[in-house]
């Protein structure tokens, strides 16, 4: 990893990552900065919650490192269209819930 973007807040590691040019679009830092990572992981990983590195979130899966996910958000951007994505989000919630 050419970059470092660890950082103590959401929004400080989301500016690190635009810094590196990872962020590039304004939808994808309002996106980021919008949704904290922290709010997806279990408490004892909370502590990490903004370094850009996978983490355990249980059942021996992880959340992957903030930058895969400004990189996977930038590549699918242009192909988004608000009311699409809705539909893709929910689609794709309840099939996770399907799941489980």
């Amino acid at each position: 990893m050419a970059w470092t973007c660890s950082a103590s807040t959401n929004e400080k590691l989301v500016l690190a990552l635009q810094r590196e040019m990872l962020v590039k679009s304004d939808s994808v830092l309002r996106a980021m900065l919008a949704i904290d990572r922290g709010l997806f992981l279990p408490p004892e990983v909370l502590p990490y919650a903004y370094e850009d590195r996978p983490l355990p979130i249980g059942y021996n899966v992880t959340i992957s490192a903030p930058h895969m996910h400004a990189m996977m958000l930038e590549l699918m951007a242009p192909y988004v269209k608000p009311k699409a994505a809705g539909r893709l989000c929910a689609c794709w919630t309840s099939a996770a819930a399907a799941g489980t």
